[in-house]
């Protein structure tokens, strides 16, 4: 890091911070926080931000960084996908540990088996023996989820899948935040299939190099709802191609969740329908 010679202040910057400091190019150190700051407030303004001991103003890096990123940020997409990226980190990093951590089972005649992520005496997950991806396809209502930062406060969300000519598949979310009233908000993301004997067990890659599994562990024989896992079993979703599931059928499921070693009590609802947060039915997973 290097001071700026020439001393001066950032209007923008806490009181409390009175040197300028070039940490790395492109971040200012705010020393009593501890946080980063960026230069001169936006790359390339005229507010003194420096840039490799040059003014920001004068590198002709800065307004080429400055427009790609603003443009990137622009897009809610990329905004979201950003929001879910520590999540999809840290589920690729358990799936890769899976292999050296769990043992491996025997495969079973009815169903693949996926090593879970720890050390655990759990058995690993069993996916279904055999998915058809065309019946597959299409919208699915998220009935319920295991709540973590992304997709708490969500209602009306929508998983989707479409074939792709390439044979990857397309893979869409649909969910409006705190409300039915809010805008509906999208992502779009890439799926393949790992297991081409049986289709049920794929990855859905959030980013060019993150890649997460996805493990179909429960499906109805018509194609009406179906149960999602991961390896490390803190992530799982039961979904259906109806806003509303009986509570019989509900029930069931978790009980087959539970049999692989997921605990029910970490599934909460999600609202699907005005008249379920209306009735106290069913509240928003915060």
């Amino acid at each position: 890091r290097a001071a700026s010679p020439l001393g001066r202040k950032n209007p923008g910057w806490p009181p409390h911070f009175n040197d300028l400091r070039v940490a790395q190019g492109l971040r200012v150190k705010d020393e009593m926080n501890g946080r980063y700051l960026s230069t001169g407030g936006r790359f390339g303004d005229s507010r003194g931000g420096w840039f490799l001991g040059l003014p920001a103003t004068m590198h002709p890096v800065v307004p080429r960084l400055r427009s790609q990123m603003e443009r990137a940020f622009r897009s809610s997409a990329m905004k979201t996908a950003f929001l879910r990226l520590p999540a999809a980190i840290a589920a690729l990093g358990l799936s890769a540990c899976a292999s050296k951590l769990a043992p491996t089972s025997a495969t079973s005649s009815s169903a693949s088996t996926v090593p879970i992520t720890s050390m655990a005496t759990k058995p690993p997950l069993r996916t279904v023996p055999k998915v058809d991806l065309p019946r597959f396809m299409g919208d699915w209502r998220v009935i319920a989820n295991i709540p973590y930062f992304a997709e708490r406060g969500n209602v009306d969300s929508i998983e989707s899948y479409q074939l792709r000519p390439d044979g990857l598949i397309g893979n869409g979310f649909a969910y409006r935040k705190e409300s039915f009233d809010a805008p509906q908000k999208k992502m779009a993301f890439i799926a393949e299939v790992k297991n081409k004997d049986t289709n049920a067990e794929w990855r859905v890659r959030f980013l060019p190099f993150v890649k997460v599994a996805y493990l179909i562990i429960d499906l109805d024989q018509d194609y009406q709802w179906t149960v999602i896992g991961h390896p490390s079993r803190k992530w799982g979703w039961i979904m259906g191609r109806e806003k509303t599931m009986p509570d019989a059928l509900y029930n069931a499921i978790l009980s087959r969740l539970t049999a692989q070693g997921y605990d029910p009590k970490k599934f909460a609802k999600v609202p699907q329908t005005r008249e379920q947060l209306a009735s106290g039915e069913v509240k928003i997973a915060r």
